[in-house]
């Protein structure tokens, strides 16, 4: 804002008081030193888009002059505000649950939300979402994340103004792998005098791909023996074709991986 120097009336000026007003409420000093010297002065603690009032009166030494006219503005809309409130946690299917507040709009309503991530440590970020969120929500689940491994994430709002800056980084780390799931639905799917073909239901990896499955079978009333068979992981069915004619079996099968050999299922 600017002003003119009023007369001094013969005390020279040392000084000038400024007071703002938020729409139709009370005025408050903002600055009461400011130079005698001085006719600007830039407020730099407003709000966007709201209605501001100003008042100014110089000081001598007899004392201050009385209020001066009054000025007024609207701020302009602005960039959403950055977040810093933004969580991570993993969940049990080995992706990241995020979780935050809606900042302030400023002005214009958010339109969105944009994430980023990397793995701790890295210099690079990525987008973890190829579209902004809508604008109602406040999570977000990222998933296809590497198990044993720790993320950095980021988010920022945006509306028709610009994006925010970014908010503070929320850490969250995916489990180590495990061993598979077991395989608890293998069925019989057909059966020859000397064949019996089965299927099952592919069990979660726990974060290691699946590298085969051990099958083992046993008579009425007999022990566990192993079917020798090289089954691979993406398999969902086997057909065991040393089974003997007239004998009756159960059958178990368990899932592999790098780590090491699930339970059998029941």
């Amino acid at each position: 804002m600017t002003w003119s120097a009023p007369a001094a009336n013969g005390s020279a000026i040392t000084g000038y008081t400024l007071q703002r007003k938020t729409g139709s409420g009370s005025y408050t000093d903002i600055s009461a030193s400011i130079s005698e010297s001085a006719t600007t002065y830039s407020d730099t603690s407003l709000t966007p888009r709201t209605s501001y009032t100003y008042q100014i009166r110089a000081v001598n030494g007899v004392g201050p002059a009385a209020w001066s006219n009054t000025a007024s503005v609207q701020t302009e809309s602005a960039a959403p505000d950055a977040g810093d409130d933004l969580s991570a946690s993993a969940n049990a299917t080995r992706g990241m649950d995020l979780a935050w507040t809606a900042p302030a709009a400023n002005g214009q309503p958010i339109t969105g939300y944009a994430i980023q991530r990397r793995i701790e440590g890295s210099a690079a970020w990525e987008l973890a979402t190829t579209t902004p969120i809508m604008v109602t929500s406040t999570s977000y689940v990222d998933s296809g994340l590497t198990a044993g491994t720790r993320y950095e994430y980021q988010i920022r709002a945006s509306n028709s103004v610009a994006a925010a800056a970014w908010s503070n980084t929320a850490v969250g780390e995916i489990a180590p792998p495990g061993t598979p799931e077991a395989v608890t639905d293998p069925a019989v799917a057909t059966s020859t005098a000397s064949t019996v073909s089965l299927m099952w239901t592919t069990p979660d990896d726990s974060g290691s791909p699946l590298t085969g499955y051990e099958l083992r079978r046993m008579e009425t009333g007999g022990r566990w023996e192993e079917v020798p068979a090289a089954i691979p992981g993406s398999a969902t069915m086997y057909t065991d074709t040393t089974a003997l004619p007239g004998t009756n079996y159960m059958y178990q099968i368990r899932a592999v991986n790098a780590v090491s050999a699930g339970a059998f299922g029941q």
